[in-house]
Formats: structure tokens, sequence, C-alpha cells
């Protein structure tokens, strides 16, 4: 609680120094990261990931404009937001413009809806313009703007149609919903999406768990891997390969007919599953090893299987690093646009890699640790302050039954805040 009290304040102090506004009237939200620890490349083809929301210190601040512009403050960036037109802009593409212009259109396609000229103020941890991003934005202005009248799947929709017409970054409605899971998480794409989480009993307190962020421009997407794993499946006449079963993948005769890198491709589809499979399995009997194989694992078929890193980069390089020291291991998680590096450390025994991470990537590492609060809202006093604990149970929830939100009334006092249910 106290480090997300300092980054509130910080966050707030911020905004207030960059635009109008009183302390009072601020929407303030603070967001977990969902993110994929296990299973590179399995979502297209409906396959299971292992994956958390991690406590990253992701802010949104938002407030009536007192100007006659509106304004976007992201990652201290102060931008002028012209919201009069939406109509998509080449320019936007893949920038957070994009994306609340995107927003915004669909509240007006589907709600009829056009709000009043505001602020917002977005800290986001990894920088990354994606879905998470555009989740942050459209839940709090409906937080501030719609009393929580848009649903999860209104909510979800938008991000979608943000995503997918106004800035062009995918849209995982499944990985987001992790967002409002409470711990480490099997997440399975061949199920509904309300039903795709299953909690796994392992926090990672044995692990120093790292996020790095890596420059894209040493990845490469241009082969889709993904892509051609669905054309593989296809060759079998099957819809995704988590329909194929591995003994028919190598020993029909259609394995003949396909080229070696679509072979490896699928090969790496298969691999990230048995992995996951061996993790559940060890981790019932209190094993943890196949963590640090498994992300050794992956990394070397993201290299060679997959092609998605170019050789003689300090992205090889860093994997082949961190790889080397005996209680840890490191893998990539995604491409070009949205890649990572996840690391994992035996505590006690990681000296060694711990002093890596801070000499060699102090800049580019972000620690990971379990949320488990859910989304948490700096609730607005003097909007609020006749709401009761008695009312908020009342109130319809507006995530599903697996999130946990809390919610903390701000003191005016600087400084203090008082938890409440």
């Amino acid at each position: 609680m106290a480090d997300i009290m300092l980054m509130l304040e910080n966050a707030m102090d911020e905004y207030l120094n960059l635009v109008k506004a009183n302390k009072e009237d601020l929407e303030v939200v603070v967001y977990p990261s969902p993110r994929v620890l296990f299973g590179n490349y399995c979502s297209v083809n409906k396959g299971k990931v292992i994956a958390a929301p991690f406590s990253l210190g992701n802010i949104t601040i938002a407030s009536l404009s007192e100007d006659d512009d509106s304004y976007i403050i992201y990652n201290g960036r102060k931008m002028t937001f012209d919201a009069s037109d939406l109509n998509g802009r080449k320019e936007e593409i893949f920038s957070i413009h994009g994306l609340l212009r995107g927003l915004l259109a669909k509240l007006y396609i589907d709600k009829n809806i056009t709000l009043p000229k505001f602020n917002i103020y977005v800290r986001k941890a990894d920088g990354l313009v994606d879905d998470l991003l555009a989740y942050m934005l459209i839940d709090t202005l409906n937080r501030l703007f719609l009393n929580n009248n848009l649903k999860e799947e209104e909510l979800l929709n938008m991000v979608n149609y943000a995503c997918s017409n106004y800035a062009y970054v995918g849209c995982d409605d499944y990985l987001l919903n992790v967002i409002h899971a409470k711990s480490l998480v099997l997440l399975d794409y061949a199920r509904e999406r309300k039903e795709s989480l299953t909690p796994i009993s392992d926090n990672l307190e044995r692990f120093d768990t790292y996020l790095i962020n890596i420059n894209h421009h040493y990845l490469d997407s241009k082969l889709e891997p993904h892509q051609k794993m669905l054309e593989v499946a296809k060759a079998y006449g099957k819809n995704n390969l988590r329909e194929l079963n591995y003994t028919d993948f190598v020993n029909a005769p259609t394995f003949l007919k396909l080229d070696s890198r679509s072979i490896l491709n699928a090969q790496h589809f298969y691999d990230e599953q048995r992995s996951i499979e061996d993790i559940l399995k060890e981790l019932a009997k209190n094993n943890v090893s196949p963590f640090i194989s498994s992300l050794r694992h992956s990394a070397m078929t993201s290299f060679s299987y997959l092609n998605v890193i170019h050789p003689d980069t300090y992205v090889l390089h860093t994997l082949n690093n961190l790889n080397s020291f005996p209680n840890a291991g490191a893998s990539l998680i995604g491409d070009e646009q949205n890649g990572y590096i996840i690391l994992m450390a035996l505590k006690e025994k990681d000296k060694e890699v711990v002093d890596y991470v801070n000499y060699y990537l102090s800049n580019n590492h972000l620690a990971l640790v379990i949320n488990n609060t859910g989304i948490i809202e700096v609730l607005n006093p003097k909007k609020k302050e006749e709401t009761t604990s008695a009312e908020i149970k009342d109130v319809p929830p507006i995530v599903e039954e697996t999130s946990t939100v809390k919610k903390i009334k701000v003191k005016k006092e600087k400084g203090l805040f008082k938890e409440y249910a």
C-alpha cells in the first residue's frame, strides 16, 4: 500500500502541475498489467498460456477540462487532443491519440454519447500502445462520466474497435480478462472467455521475476508464425493447432508435404503446450524446476523455430547471458511490436542475476509482483462523499465475479489513504 500511495501522490502532483483541475474533482485509477509468462504464440491457435496480473504502477487520472482544449498526458508528455472529428487519421495509427479517438467514436456509435472536453493522464510502466492502454482509457472515462454504466463486454467491444480500426494494435480480450484475476492463472483460449481462467495455487514467491523491455527493431514478425501455424492446421483440415493432435501432426502423410519452416513453427506451439502441462504437474509436487527449463527451451525455439529474433543482436545476447546463470531462465514473449523478455531467478541463489539486471538492464527492467487486489479506484471524495459501504454493496459490479475491486477513499490531508470495503 505504501508504494501505491507514493505513486499516486507523485502522479497527482504531476497532473496538477500540467493542467488546471481541483484535486477533489479527479478520477484516479490504478490498473494491473496482465502478462503472459508461458505460452508464446499460443493464443491464435486456441492454446493454453500461463499468465498473471502484475502490479506495475499503471495509473490514469481524468477530469473535466477547464480550458478550451482537451489534453492527453502520456508518460509525462502533454499533448492536445481534438475530439471534434472522430474519423480515423493516418498520422494517429499506433498511437494513444488513435486509441482514444476510436474509443470515443465507438461510444458515439453504440450509445449516441459525446463526452465534454476532458484531460486524461496516463502513466504506463511498459510504455506500450496496446489493448491494455485502450482499456485503461475507456474504463476511466466510464467511471468519470458514465457512472460505470458500461458493462465489461461493452468496454471490451470498444477496445477491440479502437485497436482494430483506429490504431491497428492487437486486441486480446482473453488476456484482458486476467486484469480481474488475483493470482497466477491458466488461460485457455479454447473455452468461452468468461470461463477461460483457472487459478494456479502458486504466487511465484520463490522467484525474482522481471519483465525486460526490449528494442523492437531487433525482433521480426514479418514471418507471422501464428499465421503459418494456422496454415498448418488447415492443411490437416483443422481450424487451429489445438484441434490437431500432435501424434496425428507428425505421423500423417500431410506432414511430408509441409515446408520445414511451417513444421518448426507448429513444433513451437506443441512444445509450449507440453511445457505448460509439465509445469502444472510439477507444481503439484512443489517442484519449481520446470519454470526455468521451460523458459530456456522457449527462448531457444523462439529463435530457431520461429525466427523472430534477429541473430547478432543484443536481444539474443541478453537471452543467452541470462540463460547462462544456473538458477535462472529467460524467454521471449511476442515479437516486433509487443515483445518483451520474461526472466525468473530463484531467490537466495540469484545474486549474480540480480547484479547483471541492475547493471546492464538498469533502465529496461520492471520487477513483477502478482497483483492480488485487482483494479484500484481512488474515489473522488467530493463526487462520492455521501456513498456508504452499504450503498457500494448494492451497486451492480461492472466486472466478472472473478475480479476484486478495492476502492480507496482519498483523505484531504496529502498522502493519507484509507482503505474500505
